[in-house]
């Protein structure tokens, strides 16, 4: 449901957003096929459809392996490993992520007959080649 502010006046708009507490619970589900070592994840993260959650971030956290995240909806991952050239250091890796693929936490706003969108997970395709030394 919308809310709406009759003015395009900042301090109305920023009245339509407050800061309260919201449940929230993720569930997440992740393995790895044998012999061609495919890591898949999948979770799922729940919270109030008026709530926009921000994600906690945290730089000594790996990318994709955060124990308690708080992202929004249903987020995939699969990581794959490529075989190397001979004599290479490191290693390849092909990896693909979709988040938020069922669009939820998406909080609209409308003022003096304009209208907004709030979200902090947006929904989102990608992958890449990583170069992993």
């Amino acid at each position: 449901v919308a809310r709406e502010a009759l003015s395009n006046d900042p301090s109305e708009v920023r009245g339509l957003v407050r800061p309260v507490q919201r449940p929230w619970a993720t569930m997440r589900v992740s393995g790895t096929v044998p012999y061609s070592g495919t890591r898949l994840t999948a979770d799922y993260g729940w919270t109030d459809a008026r709530a926009v959650t921000p994600a906690h971030v945290s730089l000594t956290q790996q990318s994709g392996l955060q124990q308690f995240s708080q992202e929004t909806g249903l987020n995939m991952r699969v990581r794959q490993p490529l075989p190397m050239f001979a004599g290479l250091p490191g290693r390849l890796e092909l990896t693909m992520e979709m988040r938020n693929m069922l669009a939820q936490g998406y909080l609209p706003l409308a003022a003096a007959g304009r209208r907004a969108v709030l979200t902090n997970s947006p929904r989102a395709v990608r992958g890449g080649l990583s170069f992993i030394f």
